[in-house]
Order: C-alpha cells, then sequence, then structure tokens
C-alpha cells in the first residue's frame, strides 16, 4: 500500500456502459450487413442506383458484396467493444504501479516512468462538424518547453473511457488520482535512484592493482564481472515473431477473400437456378450449395484470428514463459506446464519434410528423456520419449539451427541453476541474442552493464 493509501498496482478498466453504447452502435452495423447481403442477392429484389433500375445479371451479382465492408466494420467494433468488457482482459486498461504507468490498448501498449512524467492536469478537447460539436475531456500530462516554446503533450488518457462520465469533473477526479499516485511514488524513485548512482559510482572505479598487492594471506577481496547487454528478470514471456503472422495474416485473407466471393457468387447462382420438384435430393443438394463454402469460410477467418492473437501485445493466449519454477506454454484453450525437475537436458531437433519446393527443414530444441529397454529390444538398447518440443523459430530470430542451439543452452542453463537452488524467483538473467526481440512481460533492468560482484579469498 502507498502512502495515498491504495494498494498498487491497480488496473483501471474502461468503463462498461460506454461499451454498451458501441456494442449497440456496431451491432447495427452488422446485422445491416448481413440483411443487405441477403436481401440484395433474392433475384426479385428491386435494386436501383442514381434512381435507374439494375437489370444487367453480372452487376445485381455485385450488390451482396456492397455489405462486406459494413459486416467487417461491425465485426471489429464489436470484438473491440467485448475485449474491453472481459473481466481481466489484457487488453485496454491502465495499470498504476510505484515505478510508473502504462496504458494498454489491442496493438500498443505504452509504458511511462512517474520520474518522467509531469503532473496530470485535465484538458478540454473541441471537435466540430457541420452539424455538431464535440467534447471530450482527458486527464493529460503536460510538459513545459521551459524556453518559451509551446507546451509538450506526454500522455492524455480519456475520462470518458478511465473516469466516471465524459465530463469535466471526472477529468479532474481522474488527474488527481493520478497525481496521488505518482507524488506518492517520487520519493521512493529518488532513493532508488541515488542508491543506484552510488552503486554505479562504486564499480566504476577500477581496482588498484597496488592495492590488491597489499593485502595479506586471508583477506578478502571483491572482484567485479561486468556483463553486457540487456538484462530481465524472471518470469519472461517468449512471443512468436511477428513477421511469420504477417505472412499468416495476408495467406489466410486471401483465402477468406476467396471463399466469401465464392459462396455469394454460388447462392445467386443458387436462388436464380430451377432445381425441379422440392422432394427430390438434388433440389436440396442444389440450395445447400452455397453452404459448402462456410467450412473455407471458417478456415480463413480462424486463421486470422489466430495470427492476430500471437501479435496481441504481452501475448496472453501464445507465449513461452520461462520462471524460476520451471516453462509454460500457453495456446487459448490449452497450457502445459513443465517443472525444471521434471525437465531432461534440452537438446536440438533437426526435421527435414520433402514439399514441391524441394525440402524443408526445420529446427527444433526438445528434450528427450530416455527410457528403459522394452522386453522384445536387445540387451544394452534403449529408447528415447520426447517430453518437450519447442519450434526455435516460432520465438527466435529465423536463423534455423542456430536459433534451436541457443534457446537449448538457455534453457539448460535455467534448468541447471534452478535444480541446483540457486535460480530465485525474481532472478536477472540474459535473453539470448536472437530472442531479445520477442521477449517481454518481464521487469527489464536496461541495457547498461550490470556488474555482479564474487568473493575472492586469498589464502
Amino acid at each position: 500500500m502507498d502512502q495515498v493509501g491504495e494498494t498498487l498496482p491497480i488496473r483501471l478498466k474502461p468503463r462498461k456502459r460506454s461499451q454498451a453504447f458501441l456494442l449497440i452502435f456496431f451491432g447495427f452495423f452488422f446485422v445491416f450487413a448481413i440483411l443487405w447481403m441477403i436481401v440484395t442477392s433474392q433475384p426479385g429484389a428491386s435494386l436501383t442506383f442514381n434512381d435507374v433500375a439494375v437489370t444487367d445479371p453480372y452487376w445485381r451479382s455485385k450488390f451482396p458484396l456492397l455489405g462486406i465492408p459494413f459486416g467487417l466494420i461491425g465485426i471489429c467494433g464489436i470484438a473491440v467493444a467485448v475485449l474491453k468488457m472481459l473481466p481481466d482482459s489484457p487488453y485496454y486498461y491502465l495499470e498504476l504501479t510505484s515505478e510508473g504507468l502504462t496504458l494498454c490498448t489491442l496493438f500498443k501498449k505504452q509504458r511511462f516512468a512517474w520520474r518522467d512524467l509531469p503532473s496530470f492536469t485535465s484538458l478540454r478537447d473541441e471537435s466540430s462538424s457541420d452539424d455538431s460539436t464535440t467534447i471530450t475531456y482527458y486527464a493529460a500530462a503536460i510538459a513545459d518547453a521551459g524556453n518559451g516554446g509551446d507546451p509538450r503533450e506526454i500522455l492524455r488518457i480519456s475520462a470518458n473511457e478511465y473516469g466516471t462520465k465524459n465530463n469535466e469533473q471526472s477529468a479532474d477526479e481522474l488527474a488527481a488520482r493520478l497525481n496521488r499516485v505518482r507524488e506518492a511514488a517520487l520519493p521512493t524513485l529518488a532513493r532508488a535512484d541515488a542508491r543506484t548512482s552510488l552503486s554505479e559510482d562504486a564499480t566504476a572505479r577500477p581496482v588498484a592493482e597496488p592495492a590488491a598487492a597489499r593485502t595479506g594471506r586471508g583477506e578478502i577481496l571483491t572482484m567485479a564481472e561486468t556483463i553486457d547487454g540487456p538484462v530481465y528478470r524472471l518470469p519472461i514471456r517468449l512471443l512468436p515473431r511477428k513477421g511469420g503472422q504477417i505472412v499468416q495474416i495476408i495467406f489466410f485473407a486471401f483465402f477468406l477473400g476467396f471463399a466469401i466471393f465464392w459462396t455469394t457468387m454460388a447462392a445467386t447462382m443458387t436462388w436464380k437456378a430451377n432445381f425441379g420438384d422440392s422432394g427430390t435430393p438434388e433440389f436440396w443438394l442444389g440450395k445447400l450449395f452455397p453452404f459448402f463454402g462456410l467450412p473455407f469460410l471458417l478456415v480463413g477467418a480462424g486463421g486470422i484470428g489466430r495470427a492476430i492473437l500471437k501479435m496481441l501485445p504481452g501475448g496472453p493466449y501464445y507465449h513461452l514463459e520461462v520462471s524460476a519454477d520451471g516453462l509454460l506454454i500457453r495456446a487459448p484453450f490449452r497450457q502445459r506446464r513443465y517443472a525444471w525437475r521434471e525437465l531432461p537436458e534440452f537438446d536440438t531437433l533437426e526435421r527435414r519434410r520433402s514439399t514441391k519446393n524441394g525440402v524443408r527443414i526445420d529446427w527444433y530444441t526438445v528434450a528427450m528423456e530416455s527410457l528403459p529397454p522394452k522386453p522384445d529390444m536387445p540387451a544394452g538398447a534403449s529408447y528415447q520419449r520426447e517430453v518437450l518440443r519447442i519450434f526455435a523459430d516460432e520465438y527466435g530470430a529465423k536463423n534455423g539451427q542456430q536459433d534451436a542451439v541457443d534457446l537449448a543452452a538457455w534453457l539448460n542453463d535455467l534448468r541447471t541453476r534452478a535444480r541446483d537452488k540457486t535460480l530465485s524467483a525474481t532472478e536477472q538473467v540474459q535473453v539470448p541474442a536472437g530472442f531479445i526481440a520477442n521477449a517481454v512481460n518481464a521487469s527489464p533492468i536496461g541495457s547498461r552493464p550490470i556488474v555482479r560482484e564474487s568473493t575472492v579469498v586469498r589464502r
């Protein structure tokens, strides 16, 4: 609990009442799109363009496609509103901690340290149109230029989103709350910075060689080991590479677009066709013909959704989490946990697959367990069981074998330290170079050298 009586961290969620309005609004978009596509696909529908009746079959077949953009807008709007209303949603929140502030949206997560933020104040923003003027209120952090220049806005937070409602009083209350947490955290951060500065000054001074020479037998020396590169605090999440997901989105978007086009055209032709008596199997098979495209629609939409989930900030559904206890592999409907004490040593695995374009080679980091021989096996023989397989390029820099080797070495080091009980729950560890870009949800210490001290006893 901080000095203002609030238990940190605090996570503020968007107001549900404003999301209910968005659900209704975008739900109307979606229903309108569906009705438009159904009505304009009917053979007897009266279609006009600029007060001229459309009778050409080719252009009539294109009218249902005009509903697709409205349908996509409706689906996206509904999805955003639902994500904002979900309890403990990993998106759309404002989190306050003793170190700073985090503002998260669907594809972006902004972090600000309290020491880098000026005091918050309420901000009134007006946007005018031909018919009306819309006024929105924010709690904003605005820095003074100091040299007579215009103030610079660092951050603005919607009072309508995280306050009680969209008015000036709500913006004032939100700004006051943020300022209370900020002012309570600043003295603690100042003391921590002072300790860090003293530590850096002490370690920056080289150990004089003559002083070491003057030490007598049995005296204790302190030596510094400098480690370069970014260091992270456990637990660490490795997220899928975003480059690979972009390729998946393009592929499944083409797949989905083709499926929608095929289904729409099949429905248009089916309604025009005459399949004879309604009591015959041919009649019902003909009427059901457009529905054969639904599996392809689901495959395309599912592929796009899966790729988008892998690209979301924080990786709540697809990630590999490394902690002092073991590994967690997370998927939307499944998660697998492996304790370090239960995992055998990691190694690399090469898998070759023949494709029409040649041989494709994939590299994996695997944990293989040696098992006793089966009764029908010759004496001295043994076989292995695969406990865990990780596709290294999913989380690495797509360097094939090197990613698998680096990941195996890193996991083996952590496994050894955990088994020796020298790995704490908040241990500071380095991440292999190929995986740094995808390492998140940790406590980054920074890229400056971290100094570890070791004690040497002279005898």
